[in-house]
Order: structure tokens, then C-alpha cells, then sequence
């Protein structure tokens, strides 16, 4: 896991190797869940939440953005989509993997994309983001015993 985390960590603010970014955490999370690996699963959490910290860090302070060659910018609607559907990619397997604590700090990370989502997309898409992240949310609510959070979010 070690050797993934490398990877990770290399491509981590490059846009243009965000799909190879999200396509090798997909193969890790496949592992993962696959061996059912929760200690493993939790570090590479953690290094995602920690990139994607950074993610949000360079779009408040655009001026450190400059020593990177290919930044990660969330207001473009082609990267702001690579990232949510990472995002929701993790929420899904967290939730697999019943780790609620990480379901819903990625929760607040899609929330914080959400916010993000232009008007361009269609209402339809919009609808279906919205649906699909208050549905897990309503799990994560309903594993916590907030029965009534559970209710609003459904």
C-alpha cells in the first residue's frame, strides 16, 4: 500500500493526470473491498481527504497555484465532475466498509463540490447528484441512530 500511496501523492495536483488519480484509487479501493483490507482502506482515506485538502486550499490561495505546472482548478466544470465522482466513488465503498466516521467527512467534501456544481448542468443532473448524496447521507444518519436526520435527509 506504501507503493499506491507514492502514486497518489505524485499525481495528486496534476489535472491532467486526474483520471489516472482517480482510476488508481478506484483500483485500490477495488482491492480493498475485495479483501475486505479496513486498515489499508483508512490510510489511503486519510491521503485522499489530505489531497483533497489541498485541492480546496489552492482554490482559496489561486497565488500558490503558480508553482504547480498543471493545477487542479474547481471551477472548471470537466475537473470539478473528475473530482465529485472520486468522491462519491469513496463515500460508496466507506459505506461498504461500514466506516461511518469517513462517510461522512467525504460527505462534507461533496458538499463542499456541490456548492461548486454550475448552473450549465441540466436540472436532471443536478436532481440526480443530489439525490444520490442525501440517499448515502440518509445511511450514514441512519447507522448514527439520528433517526430524524435520517428522515430529512430522505
Amino acid at each position: 500500500m506504501d507503493i499506491c500511496k507514492t502514486i497518489l501523492d505524485t499525481l495528486r495536483s496534476n489535472s491532467k493526470l486526474l483520471e489516472f488519480y482517480n482510476e488508481t484509487a478506484r483500483r485500490i479501493f477495488t482491492f480493498c473491498k475485495k479483501f475486505k483490507c479496513q486498515r489499508e482502506y483508512r490510510r489511503v482515506s486519510e491521503t485522499l481527504h489530505s489531497h483533497f485538502k489541498q485541492i480546496i486550499n489552492h482554490d482559496k490561495y489561486p497565488e500558490q497555484m503558480s508553482k504547480i505546472p498543471h493545477p487542479i482548478r474547481l471551477e472548471e466544470e470537466d475537473q470539478l465532475t473528475l473530482v465529485l465522482k472520486m468522491r462519491k466513488d469513496q463515500l460508496e465503498l466507506s459505506l461498504h466498509m461500514k466506516e461511518w466516521t469517513d462517510a461522512l467527512k467525504i460527505s462534507n467534501n461533496i458538499y463542499q463540490l456541490m456548492s461548486k456544481v454550475s448552473r450549465k448542468r441540466t436540472e436532471h443532473q443536478i436532481k440526480e447528484i443530489y439525490l444520490e448524496f442525501f440517499g448515502h447521507l440518509s445511511k450514514i444518519f441512519w447507522e448514527s441512530g439520528l433517526y430524524l436526520f435520517h428522515t430529512y435527509a430522505l
